[in-house]
């Protein structure tokens, strides 16, 4: 998931938006731009997701498994806020970078749990 999340940041990076980012004829670009976007959105949220049911199971970490829950639902509600800021045209900017922060936020949180483990822990070998 994490390599996917590398996939979308680079894609992103190489294909800028148009300008104002939501033309009526978006082009080549700003649709590439969107698309890998989406891979980035879904493959972190899919991985804090999926360490929301493994982390007390894999990591003995009820802890790690509600805060991944606490960013899934964050991710959701950020970006449902980013589909009405799309339609009215206000605050997309803030709500897809509030998006990618939680995002963030959890994959920093996941590494500093995996090094305050023993190094024998399944979480450091399911991290690394």
């Amino acid at each position: 998931m994490v390599l996917l999340h590398g996939v979308g940041s680079l894609g992103t990076g190489w294909s800028p938006c148009d300008q104002g980012c939501a033309p009526a004829q978006p082009s080549i670009s700003q649709q590439l731009h969107n698309l890998f976007g989406l891979l980035m959105f879904l493959s972190l949220t899919l991985a804090s997701a999926l360490w929301a049911w493994l982390g007390n199971r894999i990591a003995g970490s009820r802890a790690l498994a509600l805060f991944s829950l606490a960013c899934v639902v964050l991710a959701i509600i950020t970006v449902a806020l980013m589909g009405q800021a799309a339609q009215n045209g206000q605050l997309f900017g803030l709500y897809e970078r509030l998006n990618y922060g939680v995002s963030v936020i959890w994959a920093a949180s996941l590494a500093w749990a995996s090094l305050r483990t023993p190094a024998a822990s399944p979480l450091r070998m399911a991290v690394i």
